[in-house]
Parts: C-alpha cells; structure tokens; sequence
C-alpha cells in the first residue's frame, strides 16, 4: 500500500499524520482517502477532482506536476506527501 503524508491542517481533522490506500494513480489514491475521510476530500479536492489550487503533491519527494499530475502511477512503497500554501499578514 502506498501512504499518504497528511499536512498539520489535515491530520488535525481526522486526528491521523499519514494513511495508506492501495490505488494504481496518485488521483485514485486521493480518491480513495476522500471517500474514506469525506473531511479531506473538500480540503484537497475540487468538485470536478483536481487538486485545490493551494495543494501540492509529492510522491517519494518528486513533483506530481512534473510527472503526470494525478495520473502519476504509484507502486505499493511510495509515499505521497501533500502540502497545503498558507497565506496571511
């Protein structure tokens, strides 16, 4: 199973640091935890599926949008990580 890397805003909602999802592409994988975690999806998801604007993903530390975005293939040890910008003044 790969494993998701939750950012600090995420993991205070759901009270997990990481999960593991079994998923062929990174955009399964986020699937999956939204369906698993419906509090996540929101945060990281659009409503057409893509990746909220102020989300980057990682897989295994390399950029998905210099892979194939959410196409990216996983195998069963990569670690996605995501990061959520923050903004304020």
């Amino acid at each position: 199973m790969s494993r998701i890397d939750l950012p600090n805003s995420i993991h205070k909602l759901i009270g997990k640091t990481s999960v593991e999802v079994m998923a062929p592409t990174v955009g399964a994988a986020l699937e999956k935890l939204g369906q698993n975690e419906p509090l996540i999806k929101k945060a990281i998801l659009t409503e057409s599926g893509v990746l909220q604007n102020f989300v980057v993903a990682f897989v295994n530390g390399k950029d998905i949008r210099m892979v194939k975005g959410l196409d990216t293939p996983l195998k069963s040890e990569d670690i996605i990580t995501l990061y959520m910008a923050v903004a304020g003044g």
